[in-house]
């Protein structure tokens, strides 16, 4: 949703919504859906489920709600740096981290189609995208290129 926030339109079906908060809140975030989905549970015929992994490599964590099967939000944590923040990635070709600016917790409310929902700045968003320093696509999943691309400038894009 990030991305159709940033150019004004849904490019593509969304299924799920991924967010990040700060890690020193992740455990009451985790608390927080335990307690939405026992409300909508498996004895609710969505049969909603929450779902909570850690990577190994980083150990970073990862909540998932699912409905129906079908997963519907995740929730991961992003770390306080001397110089913004950092997200622990797991792309296609290798594990590492995303650096974000100090400006990744400023949250923009986006109207599309009728719907308000907050969103990081573009920058933001391409930060997560891309690498840190040019546009280059970092994961090859074609749900990516989609979006990477459709935030890129027309001379970002004649680079990758």
């Amino acid at each position: 949703m990030g991305v159709a926030g940033v150019v004004g339109k849904f490019i593509r079906k969304v299924q799920d919504v991924d967010t990040y908060i700060l890690e020193k809140d992740f455990k009451k975030t985790e608390l927080t859906l335990k307690k939405l989905v026992e409300k909508h549970g498996s004895h609710d015929a969505d049969n909603w489920s929450l779902s909570y992994s850690m990577t190994k490599k980083f150990k970073r964590p990862k909540l998932q709600i699912f409905i129906k099967n079908i997963q519907v939000f995740e929730v991961y944590p992003i770390y306080k740096t001397p110089n913004g923040f950092e997200l622990r990635v797991i792309g296609t070709t290798k594990v590492g981290t995303r650096k974000l600016s100090s400006k990744a917790l400023i949250q923009e409310i986006k109207t599309i189609n009728g719907f308000k929902f907050f969103s990081p700045p573009r920058e933001i968003i391409k930060q997560l995208l891309c690498s840190y320093d040019n546009p280059k696509i970092i994961n090859k999943n074609s749900k990516y290129v989609i979006d990477t691309k459709a935030i890129l400038t027309r001379e970002e894009k004649e680079v990758i």
